[in-house]
């Protein structure tokens, strides 16, 4: 059966469930494929009788999940009534008003100080924030030198002329900069330890004398040389040079 047919049969009998033309159709083109074979009216007819029950039944589950979850919505987000909301306005302007009215008697009672006391609030205004700025200096000073004692700990095994002068103008406020100092100086160390190792190894040249296992001991051939120019009538002859000392 195709699903115009399906479809044109269910909307008539679905119509007080609450079911869009989209949701309808979607429907129709699953009892159709639940039926390829051909079909009458009549047994068109028939089958979505059969599942009429089953779309009522899903209907009902949908609108029950709605409910609850409109239900927590409303919980989660209360309305106002006009008579809440209008409370709430008429405590805010309340609240404003009686700060008005304190600013202004602030401002008042300021105008009736006396002069002198009106110097020593000043004065005893900047001292305190004097004091909080200092304060807040020590507390930073006091982090910066626990933070850089962290990190100096970490870096144990990296050479301290490497990471010294980039140590000296470094400023922590926080572990995250110890972490990010110590693996930065970490990554370049261990770059430059590679490469001076390699560079080492490159340079090795073999020496210009002695012999292949370093004991310095003359070859055999050096030794035949040697007994031929004895038996020639020149003892004296010397390894180095093969001549005969004078």
């Amino acid at each position: 059966m195709e699903t115009q047919q399906v479809l044109d049969a269910l909307k008539p009998k679905a119509a007080s469930y609450g079911f869009s033309e989209e949701e309808l159709r979607e429907a129709s083109e699953n009892i159709a494929k639940l039926h390829p074979e051909e079909a009458t009216q009549e047994e068109v007819d028939k089958v979505v009788d059969n599942h009429l029950p089953f779309l009522k039944l899903s209907q009902s589950a949908a609108n029950r999940s709605y409910e609850r979850l409109k239900a927590q919505f409303e919980k989660d987000h209360p309305t106002k009534t006009k008579e809440e909301e209008e409370a709430e306005r008429k405590a805010k302007e309340e609240a404003a008003r009686k700060a008005k009215e304190e600013e202004e008697r602030r401002k008042e009672a300021e105008k009736k100080e006396p002069e002198w006391f009106k110097q020593y609030k000043a004065d005893q205004e900047k001292r305190i924030s004097e004091l909080e700025s200092e304060n807040k200096r020590l507390v930073s000073e006091r982090t910066d030198s626990t933070l850089r004692e962290k990190a100096i700990a970490a870096l144990e095994g990296v050479d301290e002329s490497y990471y010294g002068l980039m140590l000296k103008g470094k400023k922590f406020e926080k572990q995250e900069d110890v972490d990010s100092f110590v693996a930065e100086v970490k990554e370049g160390w261990e770059a430059m330890s590679k490469k001076l190792k390699i560079g080492s190894l490159t340079s090795v040249r073999p020496p210009k004398t002695g012999t292949p296992t370093g004991d310095n001991k003359p070859s055999e051939a050096v030794n035949a040389r040697i007994e031929r120019r004895k038996k020639a009538g020149q003892p004296g002859a010397s390894i180095r040079g093969l001549e005969p000392k004078k």
